[in-house]
């Protein structure tokens, strides 16, 4: 991490990213989230790892997302809005 690089607490991070902390409790515990820290029993995101999350998550047409993708596209995504992840158990 760089001097310019900030570690933020799980809330500052859900706001950064325009997601719930729920959100980013899910990804922690299924994968697929961004890279996290835990430091004793705290949580710390940095913001330059999440800014490079979203930035693999970056597609300008649906066919990008087949085509150049890691992996298959993550569930909760950015198109899902706030407040509207499964529930736990559901695939």
């Amino acid at each position: 991490m760089g001097h310019q690089d900030k570690l933020m607490a799980p809330p500052e991070a859900a706001e950064f990213l325009g997601f719930t902390v729920r959100f980013l409790e899910q990804k922690r515990y299924q994968g697929g989230g961004p890279p996290f820290y835990r430091i004793s029993n705290r949580v710390r995101y940095s913001r330059v790892e999440l800014q490079g999350w979203l930035s693999e998550r970056r597609f300008t047409s649906t066919s990008d997302e087949v085509e150049g993708a890691k992996g298959s596209p993550v569930e909760g995504s950015l198109d899902m809005p706030m407040g509207s992840l499964p529930a736990e158990g559901t695939p």
